[in-house]
């Protein structure tokens, strides 16, 4: 993508990248270790490196964070140091930290439900595609009204 797409930012899902370290530390520490929950604190948890919001939040956390990954063994010091802490630095630094790709995800599965789990012909896929986006657009605006099974949140219905 960076090749194809000079300058633009590229943002990771949050939620991959947590799972991927996961499976990481699994591989290497084992699924129970004190090392491995503290690893994981410091990165995913309530107050660790995905919850920074600007850089000096992010150097700082980091910099605390330093002290728990001395401690791990190097393949997984290495892979924390080379993937996770760059890509999110990479989130932050686009103005997206904590994104997840739920909501593509969601939709994906949406796409196929309504495709049958077939591959489409391009034509077709285009009109199925274009259905999809028509009836959100209905739905959309009977939230609007109040009516159907969509509502809007209180504090946006006077909008």
């Amino acid at each position: 993508m960076a090749h194809a797409f000079h300058g633009a930012s590229l943002v990771s899902c949050t939620r991959h990248l947590h799972e991927n370290m996961n499976r990481k530390l699994d591989n290497v520490l084992g699924k129970r270790t004190d090392l491995r929950r503290a690893l994981i604190n410091g990165v995913f948890g309530d107050s660790g490196l995905v919850k920074c919001t600007d850089y000096i939040s992010f150097d700082e956390s980091v910099t605390k964070f330093e002290s728990v990954l001395q401690k791990a063994p190097v393949p997984v010091r290495d892979y924390v140091e080379q993937q996770v802490l760059p890509t999110l630095r990479a989130n932050l630094v686009s103005g997206h930290p904590g994104w997840t790709n739920n909501n593509c995800e969601s939709i994906n599965h949406v796409i196929k439900e309504y495709v049958q789990w077939r591959p489409q012909q391009l034509p077709d896929l285009i009109q199925k595609l274009r259905e999809l986006v028509t009836c959100q657009y209905v739905e959309a605006d009977r939230a609007i009204c109040g009516h159907g099974d969509l509502m809007l949140v209180p504090a946006l219905a006077r909008h």
